[in-house]
């Protein structure tokens, strides 16, 4: 019997064995994947693209093989076994060529990407193309549109804060390779238009420009003699102005900024006179506005009256350091320190977001209960029992029945949180200017009651992209690409997701859209260090929740419904500046009960901190003051899953500026918090999220005074809000008169000290000396003075 079972073992194990190897053998099996078909492969722009960014692939495909209608892919790896394909429809007849531009990010760990030709179902062409020589966020892209490129190679700066230097790469543009997905069109820091027909871009071309700006992007027009080609696609509102005629303007200008002031000569310019719809000037000879700024989302526009491509600019030997000034005018935050915001920074903060709209708390306790009932009763109790009845030998029908209605138990404990159907969960970040114009960018994630193959299309073809996680800890020697993750078909705009945990959500953003929804109007004054007055919600929504936030303080405002006003209560708290501070260490969100928040909360935490940080440009400081109102109110279409319309949970957060008058008369009065500051040089040893600094070290921090103001006193505020103020070092001020610096031994300043402390731009500067074991806050100055 026993030789018999050991038989039947062997031949069971070599089965095994046999099938197995077979199995084996077919999936090694390849086709020759080279028949007469070759790719030539170029990655970004010249060679130059950015890690955390998208990037075009350009393949141009030449077939010699025969008639081919399939598909070309990209196969960019997402793990360790896994990989997303990038794809898009391909029809070729024998002998001709063919150029496949695939737009696919450029991820920190895995660069070595597959480029496939399929025929049907059939691989016919199979390489390995290595993503290397890569830039990071330390250089800036400045891409150039333009007739003549080469006259504007001087603009080869773009600003940094004081002590920080950046490189800056060049790229030519052209309507052409001008980027169509503005997944793309993000990794650039600036654009200069200059002699160029804008009329040739396309329309998803100039949408996406658009859109750029919105998000941070700086964007620089050269006019002049050329103004009807380099304006003749900006016919809609996006800059409203009316252009007059060209003037020929002496100048001493010029010179001037370029020299600080060293050089007055003056330079003819043939300018043109042109009016702009909320232009600010920043370059002006008496009345003529030679360059001026317009504000748009978080970006800034900046309009040339000149052409920056001819005398006196080219071949000037300043004419390099006039570029990085009219940067610096045209966007400030160049010279501020800021976190260049690569869009896979998103993946985390939106994951989880799209997570917590689930909305679905499961009660822990009930569980741990049971399950300590359910020990209890299968061991000790059962035991006891039925000894004393004397049928220990019934144990093997009692553990499994116990077992069987404690599992019955468990299942309808968690039956609530379970998903019926197939869920979209929304999140929409909507951005209101102080004219009421407003973006709209979704996030959603898809959740489904199985493991199941999921393909989301928007309702109306719109494009769909999916939100990457960027695995920066991945392991590029040790990639197999064995497993499909999400397909993503350039062609038809839709994702198709694949071996995705049940408990994974399928997360994707829908197009950035431009929205009608009202607007947040405020009544608000500065009283002091708080604010006062009224808001009142004349958006579409109502506001579930609302918050106004300044940079050190924050208020909970409360419900308030669409058409409702309501008067400011008093602060509700105070932090240290940093919106991660804000949203995870105050009371501004109900603060975690036992370790953990609640859904409701843990999703307005994100979604608050979404509303700040979506900016490309964001330096992780609040700026200004801003209501934030949070709907539950549906306002996104549903997404199509595998053809059918979805269970839709929307949350909304929309954020509005708020414009705040700090003049009273002849006097303006900045509080602490409104005044610009930045760190000198790189410092290793400052955390951001507290504002402070650890010693060893020697920080200096300058403070940009507004211009328009004579200043008349200063609080330094060293005790600062966290109250770890610098008291406790050794603290210095710089003394432009003498041109160094001394100490400091007072907090506030007047008189006779303005002028030894205060430049002629209005700049104070701060030094602190920091021991091993020190540590002092950055402090937030506030200012008082008189109109110039």
């Amino acid at each position: 019997m026993r030789k018999n079972i050991g038989r039947l073992f062997i031949l069971v194990l070599a089965l095994t064995l046999v099938i197995q190897g077979l199995l084996l053998k077919g999936a090694n099996v390849k086709a020759d994947t080279k028949k007469n078909i070759s790719v030539k492969t170029t990655v970004g722009f010249n060679d130059k693209y950015k890690i955390g960014y998208f990037t075009t692939m350009n393949m141009d495909i030449k077939n010699d093989y025969k008639d081919i209608q399939g598909t070309v892919e990209i196969r960019v790896p997402t793990s360790q076994n896994k990989y997303n394909v990038y794809t898009k429809n391909l029809s070729m007849q024998k002998g001709s060529e063919k150029v496949i531009a695939i737009d696919v990010p450029v991820k920190q760990a895995f660069l070595k990407y597959q480029i496939v030709v399929k025929d049907g179902k059939d691989e016919v062409f199979t390489d390995e193309v290595k993503v290397g020589n890569t830039t990071n966020q330390t250089v800036k892209f400045l891409g150039i549109l333009s007739d003549d490129f080469d006259s504007l190679t001087y603009f080869n700066k773009v600003p940094a804060a004081k002590g920080i230097t950046f490189s800056t790469e060049q790229i030519k543009l052209d309507e052409k390779n001008f980027p169509e997905n503005i997944q793309v069109l993000q990794a650039f820091d600036v654009i200069l238009i200059n002699n160029f027909d804008t009329s040739k871009l396309s329309k998803e071309a100039y949408d996406n420009l658009k859109k750029w700006v919105k998000l941070g992007g700086t964007l620089v027009i050269g006019t002049g003699t050329n103004y009807n080609k380099t304006l003749g696609i900006f016919k809609d509102d996006f800059i409203k102005g009316k252009p007059g005629q060209l003037t020929n303007i002496n100048t001493s200008q010029i010179y001037s900024i370029a020299t600080n002031g060293d050089n007055k000569n003056s330079v003819s310019l043939e300018a043109l006179d042109i009016s702009l719809e909320n232009g600010a000037p920043n370059i002006q000879e008496g009345s003529f506005k030679l360059l001026q700024t317009i504000k748009i989302g978080s970006g800034s526009v900046g309009v040339a009256a000149f052409d920056f491509g001819l005398k006196p600019f080219t071949g000037w030997a300043n004419n390099s350091a006039f570029d990085e000034k009219v940067l610096d005018m045209v966007n400030e935050d160049f010279s501020k320190n800021y976190r260049d915001m690569a869009y896979m920074d998103q993946y985390f903060s939106i994951d989880q977001l799209v997570r917590d709209l689930n909305n679905r708390d499961v009660n822990i306790n009930n569980f741990v209960i049971a399950l300590l009932i359910y020990i209890v009763l299968v061991a000790p109790v059962s035991y006891i029992i039925l000894k004393k009845m004397d049928k220990r030998e019934f144990m093997w029908i009692t553990v499994p029945c116990i077992s069987l209605v404690f599992g019955i138990i468990i299942y309808f404990l968690g039956s609530g949180s379970r998903l019926a159907d197939v869920t979209t969960n929304n999140a929409n970040i909507i951005t209101v200017d102080y004219s009421g114009a407003a973006n709209k960018n979704t996030y959603s994630g898809i959740f489904t009651p199985k493991k199941m193959i999921v393909e989301a299309s928007g309702k109306n073809g719109e494009r769909l992209d999916p939100i990457d996680n960027p695995n920066y800890g991945g392991d590029q020697s040790n990639v197999q690409l064995n497993e499909i993750d999400t397909i993503i078909k350039e062609d038809k705009g839709t994702l198709e997701f694949r071996n995705k945990s049940v408990l994974t959500p399928k997360v994707l953003k829908m197009p950035s859209s431009n929205v009608n929804i009202g607007k947040v109007e405020t009544d608000i004054v500065v009283d002091g260090s708080d604010i006062k007055g009224t808001v009142k919600n004349s958006t579409s929504y109502n506001f579930d929740y609302c918050f106004i936030i300044t940079p050190h303080q924050f208020y909970k405002v409360g419900p308030v419904k669409k058409g409702d006003s309501i008067s400011i209560p008093s602060k509700t708290g105070t932090y240290g500046g940093n919106i991660d501070e804000l949203v995870y260490n105050t009371s501004l969100i109900g603060r975690p009960n036992n370790g953990r928040q609640s859904a409701e909360d843990s999703c307005n935490t994100q979604l608050l901190r979404a509303a700040f940080s979506e900016s490309q440009k964001f330096s992780g400081n609040v700026t200004g003051i801003t209501v934030i109102g949070i709907s539950k109110d549906t306002v996104s279409k549903p997404l199509l899953v595998n053809g059918k319309d979805t269970l839709v949970k929307d949350r909304t957060v929309i954020k509005a500026p708020v414009k705040i008058n700090f003049k009273n008369g002849d006097n303006i009065t900045y509080p602490a918090g409104y005044v610009d500051s930045q760190i000198v040089g790189n410092v290793d040893k400052y955390d951001d999220y507290n504002q402070m600094f650890f010693g060893p070290a020697t920080p200096e921090v300058v403070y940009m005074i507004d211009k328009s103001m004579v200043v008349t006193d200063i609080d330094l505020n060293l005790s600062t809000v966290n109250g770890k103020g610098s008291s406790n070092v050794t603290r210095e001020i710089y003394n432009y008169k003498e041109d160094k610096y001394e100490t400091l031994s007072k907090d506030k300043l007047s008189g006779d000290d303005i002028g030894k402390y205060v430049n002629k731009n209005n700049e104070m500067k701060l030094r602190f000396n920091l021991n091993n074991s020190q540590q002092c806050e950055r402090p937030a100055i506030s200012v008082k003075g008189k109109v110039k």
